[in-house]
């Protein structure tokens, strides 16, 4: 393996990891001095980010561990792909909590006279961010240029993911009317699938 095609793969996962950092931050700042509401979280975030390091552990054994699962092609390729796909997540996710504005935190919380957002990346789908997640998740399994990576990448946050929106949708549906109505009309992570 190449010195480029390791500083690619770091730059994606290192990537990954400022983006929920500086997401982190940004929010605790900009809460710090606010009634943020009730929170409803159900220990959702705790579950989310330790399923998340699992996850990355089990793509960097993969990777050291099932070489045989490395499919054809330049690994490099692989990175910069791979990198390509994050990007594309990191703003499908930045845009969803752009659009949330003041509503968007890292825990679950119904802010009070907080409104449904319907509009922007959530005319598409409930749940957009986590979409945004997800694919970035998918860039850092192909970046590391391992189907058993990958596989780690995509599939081990699921149930987290699921439970988390099992949260926010009881929560939301529970402070907002017509969240129900919305919900009716949205698919949650995948516009007409799912």
């Amino acid at each position: 393996m190449t010195d480029a095609t390791t500083d690619a793969r770091n730059f994606v996962f290192a990537g990954f990891v400022a983006y929920f950092v500086i997401e982190l931050v940004a929010t605790r700042s900009r809460n710090s001095n606010r009634d943020i509401g009730s929170t409803a979280d159900s220990g959702s975030l705790v579950v989310i980010v330790a399923v998340l390091s699992g996850t990355f552990a089990l793509a960097g054994l993969a990777r050291s561990f099932a070489g045989w699962l490395e499919p054809p092609g330049s690994a490099l390729a692989w990175a910069l792909a791979g990198a390509a796909v994050c990007a594309a997540g990191a703003a499908l996710r930045a845009s969803a909590v752009a659009r949330l504005g003041q509503a968007y935190n890292t825990v679950v919380t119904i802010q009070p006279g907080q409104r449904l957002i319907t509009d922007g990346p959530y005319r598409f789908v409930r749940h957009p961010a986590y979409s945004g997640l997800i694919v970035m998740l998918a860039g850092v399994g192909i970046s590391v240029a391992n189907t058993g990576a990958l596989a780690a990448c995509l599939v081990l946050p699921l149930p987290a993911l699921l439970y988390r929106i099992r949260v926010e949708e009881r929560a939301l549906s529970q402070a907002m009317g017509d969240y129900l109505g919305y919900a009716r009309d949205r698919k949650r992570l995948i516009p007409g699938v799912w």
